[in-house]
């Protein structure tokens, strides 16, 4: 499955986008991707503004991207709040550790 054919430009993509929007605007969720640098990234989500029409506007992220993952394209835990410039700049870029760095001392045997 392509990436044209996942769903994601048709009327279920539109549905899904549309709940993500409603979930995360009530949350006001901020952007997965800047909001927890040390700079405090771009600031909030512009949830007033019509969403993907500005840099800071809201915009459906896929934490698992299309491209790779286009079975996770309708699947709306794979969604997350994200400013139109952060997923754009993102692209289809693999997530960077999300849970960190793995310790060797689970590995040791009794």
């Amino acid at each position: 499955m392509s990436t044209a054919d996942d769903g994601w430009k048709g009327q279920r993509g539109r549905e899904v986008r549309l709940r993500a929007y409603h979930r995360d605007k009530k949350a006001n969720a901020p952007c997965w991707i800047c909001a927890q640098r040390r700079d405090g990234g771009y600031g909030p989500i512009d949830y007033a503004a019509k969403p993907s029409s500005t840099d800071l506007s809201y915009e459906p992220d896929h934490y698992y991207p299309r491209a790779r993952f286009p079975e996770l394209a309708l699947d709306l835990a794979n969604i997350r709040a994200c400013h139109r410039k952060c997923n754009r700049a993102r692209q289809d870029k693999a997530v960077l550790d999300p849970i960190g760095n793995a310790s060797l001392s689970w590995r040791r045997k009794g």
